[in-house]
């Protein structure tokens, strides 16, 4: 069992950070892999040294979450929201993952800075929307 069969980092530039996260990890994998994608995780974002960014989390191939899976998703949340998430976006067409997540980001992030979309096309539409709009505020300063 490797950390790359539940996550995979797929851009980390230009104030973005894409994943995926995938599978079912469960608790055996959690114990497992759960620490190794939380150092390739926390890595990426350190990278941003402290820039605004923007995640792009891809759960649309991912298992409902046991507890446990939970709180590595929370843990994730919790790293990049304290060291320079600008907006989270979510692409996830499954209603019951969705509340899974929303169930770990309330201890992390607001609704004001999280969306959940259920396609691709929507999650670039709203980058790009949300990159503007971040780039004309990285201007004003």
């Amino acid at each position: 069992m490797r950390a790359s069969d539940y996550f995979e980092v797929v851009q980390s530039a230009g104030n973005v950070f894409r994943f995926r996260l995938f599978g079912f990890l469960s608790a055996e994998a959690v114990e497992q892999v759960g620490s190794e994608i939380e150092r390739t995780y926390q890595r990426t974002v350190d990278s941003f040294r402290g820039s605004p960014f923007i995640v792009v989390s891809d759960l649309r191939k991912l298992e409902p979450l046991p507890e446990v899976a939970k709180q590595l998703v929370s843990r994730l949340m919790q790293y990049g929201g304290t060291r320079g998430l600008y907006y989270s976006i979510n692409i996830n067409p499954t209603a019951l993952i969705g509340m899974g997540i929303k169930s770990a980001g309330r201890k992390t992030t607001t609704s004001e800075i999280r969306s959940i979309v259920a396609t691709e096309e929507e999650a670039l539409k709203l980058l790009a929307q949300k990159l503007a709009v971040l780039r004309m505020e990285q201007l004003k300063k």
